[in-house]
């Protein structure tokens, strides 16, 4: 599927789309504002008081879609301490669909009602992130077209990349936050492998974040294990 992107005429919608790569995978960009398959709130206190003592954090996200995910971190770490956020940021994302890149660089996204309602029973005042363009964007179903505003943006950094390239070539200091929720699993054959490597790459104390469809992997947790991550709360993994 050719995804093509006009601003105010979107093709392409955050939870209902696929691509499909060169070698016949598909890949969906299902996604939503504050997935339930992380405690965000519990995860972010975690990752705050972990590395109170880092002068800076390396957040790395795999599977950028349209930039939702970047954009709750971001959130969530702002909404809980605002000073202390900032060594989080920028954000690294990197999807390997250049399309989804430009399309979440553009910083346009769609907010569902299900969004809305989620972040308003979390006290976010969401609309100070967000925007509606001057022109009135054409409305897809029930979803509303906003711009994401600087504070959001200048606090991610987009890029195209492969995981399984860039996984390698980490540099930590024990300081390494790898996100990569609902990607792997695409990938089951390969998950073994990745983690392996990832257990090279990373120092003690650094995170490693799966999702939902990672989850339902019965033997994740075993491999974890094998390659000395100690399970901290749903989803989240810490490098011994």
């Amino acid at each position: 599927m050719k995804i093509s992107f006009n601003p105010y005429q979107p093709q392409f919608k955050s939870s209902s789309s696929f691509y499909t790569t060169e070698t016949g995978k598909e890949i969906g960009t299902f996604t939503w504002f504050f997935r339930n398959d992380l405690p965000w709130e519990s995860f972010t206190k975690y990752q705050l008081e972990h590395f109170k003592n880092k002068e800076n954090v390396n957040i790395i996200q795999f599977g950028a879609s349209d930039g939702t995910e970047a954009y709750t971190y971001i959130i969530s770490l702002i909404e809980h301490s605002p000073e202390e956020a900032e060594k989080f940021f920028p954000i690294k994302s990197y999807d390997i669909k250049d399309t989804m890149v430009k399309i979440a660089k553009n910083g346009y996204i769609h907010i569902y009602p299900g969004d809305e309602i989620q972040m308003d029973s979390k006290g976010i005042g969401w609309k100070k992130y967000f925007k509606r363009p001057e022109i009135e964007p054409r409305q897809y179903y029930t979803t509303a077209l906003y711009s994401a505003k600087p504070k959001l943006k200048n606090r991610v950094d987009f890029m195209q990349g492969d995981m399984f390239e860039l996984l390698p070539k980490i540099q930590d200091n024990s300081n390494t936050i790898i996100m990569c929720r609902n990607c792997l699993g695409y990938f089951p054959e390969k998950i073994e492998q990745f983690i392996q490597t990832a257990a090279q790459v990373l120092k003690k104390d650094s995170l490693f974040v799966i999702g939902l469809l990672e989850q339902d992997e019965a033997f994740l947790e075993d491999v974890f294990r094998k390659n000395n991550f100690q399970k901290v709360m749903q989803n989240v993994f810490k490098k011994l």
